[in-house]
């Protein structure tokens, strides 16, 4: 994910891969630091849907989710918007 997020964004959680041994590394956890337990919030590229561009977030406080057309990084940022309690359009 360190690749989708160079621009002057900078994720303020901390983003990991969900599964160490996916290949692909599209499906990730964000937790407050490198030191909490708690997931936060998670967000995976949608394989099998008819778009190959989109991007499921979930962010669990508050509770939202759903799909944005992008990438890792607009995903990612929806939900730290959401968590750190910014408004955001979740695009389509």
């Amino acid at each position: 994910m360190a690749d989708a997020l160079t621009d002057e964004w900078k994720p303020r959680l901390h983003w990991r891969i969900t599964w160490a041994d996916d290949p692909k590394k599209q499906d990730y956890t964000a937790r407050a630091d490198k030191q909490s337990r708690e997931t936060i919030a998670r967000i995976y590229h949608m394989i099998s849907a008819p778009d190959p561009d989109r991007w499921f977030w979930a962010c669990y406080d508050p509770t939202a989710s759903g799909t944005v057309r992008g990438t890792a990084r607009d995903a990612a940022k929806i939900v730290e918007d959401l968590h750190f309690g910014r408004q955001t359009t979740a695009g389509a």
